[in-house]
């Protein structure tokens, strides 16, 4: 089984400025990995990413995309198991500063609902916006640019997630302007 949680950020976050708003989400950051317990194959690969890059401009700052692909885990909060996470977070920078705009964290194995209650749980405690989507999404096989890696990884597009976002869950695409190709 395969879900997404689609994040928007929100509640906590509205009206902070940027470097407010950054230090409330790398506390969730952090307390979201308090709640990981990596599987031993994935532990040397979960600090570095997969893809970051700068995906276009929203809002006069800089839209940056972080990929996270492929994430073996055996724990999230009380929920055990083996599963894989892919984690796709799209920030707002300006001036080497990093605020939320939204997250999309896909889980997969079997019985993840409490797996993705977790982490469900997490982000409306810090005021975000979720959705649950049982949707497949198409995907690619690329060369991640974490050279540790081995293997290819799999990748949805950046701009399908934004398209969804936007006609699904009301995030506001008005600003956005894309530097990659809907592929």
């Amino acid at each position: 089984m395969k879900k997404a949680l689609f994040c928007l950020s929100g509640g906590k976050n509205k009206g902070l400025s940027l470097e407010n708003a950054a230090e409330v989400y790398d506390s969730l950051t952090k307390e979201y990995d308090s709640m990981i317990a990596w599987h031993s194959k994935y532990e040397k690969f979960s600090e570095t990413s997969d893809i970051t890059k700068c995906i276009g401009e929203k809002d006069y700052m800089t839209l940056m995309f972080t990929l996270f692909s492929t994430q073996a885990i055996k724990r999230i909060g009380n929920a055990k198991g083996d599963f894989i996470s892919s984690s796709y977070i799209f920030n707002l920078e300006r001036n080497d500063c990093y605020a939320p705009s939204f997250d999309v964290v896909f889980l997969e194995g079997n019985d993840i609902n409490p797996a993705i209650n977790e982490v469900e749980k997490l982000y409306k405690n810090y005021g975000w916006n979720t959705s649950v989507v049982d949707r497949q999404f198409e995907s690619k096989q690329i060369e991640s640019e974490n050279h540790e890696r081995k293997n290819k990884i799999s990748i949805i597009n950046p701009l399908m997630l934004l398209e969804y976002a936007a006609n699904n869950l009301c995030y506001d695409t008005r600003d956005i302007k894309t530097h990659i190709k809907n592929q």
